[in-house]
């Protein structure tokens, strides 16, 4: 096989892998919420971003594009003889529409989670999450060296055509002495039919515009990174053949 021949596969492979996973940005309903509590208290909520700061506790909130990242920093207040405590929270809520040109009726949706949990050292601590509309076992999940697990919700049921309402949200206490982190994020959506196989040829829209992740096999190439595709096949084979001939 000739460099320019590999070249145009692995360019078409290419595309395709690039089209299953489109950019993220934005989110139709996003809620933060942070609390420190210390010596003076502080509260700040937001949309999208919230930080709250006090002598003896820091809380962070941030929410967006399918993912939440959550922080909360607590010592106690020796001094004064009290204890701090940092509160942190934060939700999506979106509408997901999906369509395909010959499908009418009921299908499933499965939705794939990053979670990430530093696993805290706070002297007390809660920590809990919803994702894809059913709650996250943390407690549960297995998580990598990088402190990294996968989360994969049951199928749920929905239908082409019809808003589907999505949501993912997470709660975080840290209280006394120590810190705690957590990040949730959406990696994949999967629609499935009702003996539990992708379906080809889905496109998905949301009510906030926001490109979702979804997976490679419920998307049919497009035109053109199919064309580059059988150029580089039919090039292969011509290479081939000249070798055979010969």
């Amino acid at each position: 096989m000739t460099k320019k021949l590999f070249a145009s596969v692995v360019c078409a492979l290419g595309f395709l892998l690039l089209g299953a996973h489109p950019a993220s940005a934005g989110s139709v309903s996003t809620s933060v919420y942070a609390e420190a509590d210390a010596v003076t208290n502080c509260i700040n909520t937001g949309s999208t971003f919230a930080f709250c700061d006090v002598g003896f506790a820091q809380a962070r909130a941030s929410a967006g594009a399918g993912q939440i990242s959550l922080s909360g920093f607590a010592i106690s207040s020796q001094f004064l003889g009290g204890q701090s405590a940092a509160l942190a929270s934060g939700s999506i809520n979106d509408l997901l529409t999906f369509t395909d040109g010959s499908l009418a009726g009921p299908a499933f949706v499965e939705f794939t989670f990053g979670v990430q949990n530093d696993g805290g050292s706070c002297v007390n601590q809660s920590l809990d999450a919803t994702a894809g509309n059913q709650a996250v076992p943390l407690s549960s999940l297995s998580y990598d060296e990088f402190g990294i697990a996968t989360f994969a919700t049951t199928p749920q049921a929905m239908t082409f055509g019809s808003p589907f309402a999505f949501g993912m949200s997470a709660d975080l206490g840290c209280f006394r002495d120590g810190e705690l982190q957590f990040n949730l994020s959406l990696e994949d959506v999967l629609v499935l039919n009702a003996n539990g196989n992708p379906i080809l040829g889905i496109s998905l829209t949301s009510g906030s515009g926001t490109n979702y992740p979804l997976d490679s096999r419920n998307i049919t190439p497009e035109p053109a990174s199919l064309s580059l595709l059988a150029t580089g096949i039919l090039g292969i084979f011509a290479a081939v053949r000249r070798k055979i001939t010969k």
